[in-house]
Formats: structure tokens, C-alpha cells, sequence
């Protein structure tokens, strides 16, 4: 049936296998292939023509259903990592909490020319 839709499918080789979810990466390798890695999980379904929505020029993902953590320990986990925590806050959806940039892995569009940096 996905043939009938022109959708490719691809097995690829564990990432690492400490982690299963390091297989993500793997589809990063897809960018030297195209223009752009639409990176979807497969619980999220397309209702309409995704391309007038998406840019070559930046990475875009979707931002988290709700906070990892709350909201008292975002500077300490950015002091940890020795990164100056980021200005820039974005809603979450299911409850509209205001976060730093924290973002879903389950819906990505990478622009090819960032996938090899990424990997």
C-alpha cells in the first residue's frame, strides 16, 4: 500500500545499540540525498500538503506538549551543560506553559545542508 502512495521505505542499522532512540539519527544520513528530511513518527498523520509550510533555510520542529521539567530548574540544567540558557520562549501545546526552546523529535524538517553537522 505505501508503494501505491510513491513512499520509500528503508531499514537502516542501529545507530547504537546502548539506545534504540539513536536510531533517529540514522535518517540524518537521508540528507545527502535530498533537499529536505521531513521526519515524522509514526503516530503523526498529514492531513494536507506539507510543503507551503516548510523553508530550506532553517531547521523547524515542533515544540514540546508540555514541560520536561518545571519551570524553577531551567537555569540549572543550562548551567550544567555551560550553556547560556536562551531568551527565546515558545507555548507548549496541551497546557500553554511558556519554555525555553525545547522541541518534540517526533516532527523534524531538516534542511540537507544542516543534516551532516547534525549527525
Amino acid at each position: 500500500m505505501l508503494g501505491e502512495l510513491d513512499v520509500e521505505v528503508r531499514e537502516v542499522e542501529a545507530f547504537d545499540e546502548r539506545c534504540p532512540h539513536a536510531n533517529k539519527l540514522a535518517m540524518l544520513e537521508l540528507g545527502r540525498e535530498c533537499d529536505l528530511v521531513l521526519a515524522l513518527d509514526t503516530d503523526i498523520a498529514i492531513a494536507g500538503d506539507p510543503l507551503p509550510w516548510l523553508t530550506l533555510t532553517s531547521l523547524q520542529a515542533k515544540v514540546a506538549d508540555g514541560p520536561p521539567i518545571r519551570s524553577r530548574h531551567w537555569p540549572a540544567l543550562f548551567e550544567a551543560r555551560g550553556v547560556r540558557i536562551p531568551q527565546a520562549r515558545f507555548l507548549t501545546d496541551h497546557d500553554r506553559n511558556e519554555i525555553p526552546p525545547y522541541f518534540n523529535s517526533g516532527v523534524l524538517a531538516i534542511p540537507s545542508e544542516l543534516c551532516e553537522p547534525l549527525l
